[in-house]
């Protein structure tokens, strides 16, 4: 078995937490409605890519995933599938909206 040396509390709380201008996935989720769940299965679609990964592993997003999120929901309002909206982030052929 394999044993690594344990970080104190500061070395743990220092690595999980976000750069700036940048959130946790779950904040994220909790901003647009959505469960981290969809957040995650939309990164397995490939429509949402986290910006940053922590060394952990934990994904963090910031302001190009939100506008592209913002994207996903208009297009999800004119009534487009997920799949029909990997297309079209597949092909580029979806503009970042700015996020207000």
């Amino acid at each position: 078995m394999i044993t690594y040396p344990s970080r104190t509390w500061q070395e743990r709380r220092v690595c999980g937490t976000p750069p700036l201008g940048m959130v946790k996935a779950g904040a994220f989720a909790r901003a647009w409605g959505i469960t981290r769940q969809v957040l995650y299965t939309y990164g397995l679609m490939g429509i949402l890519a986290a910006d940053s990964t922590s060394p952990g592993g934990q994904k963090w997003y910031g302001t190009a995933a939100a506008q592209r999120m913002a994207t996903i929901r208009l297009m999800q309002g004119e009534g487009k599938t997920l799949a029909e909206i990997r297309d079209a982030v597949e092909c580029n052929s979806i503009p970042a909206l700015p996020v207000v």
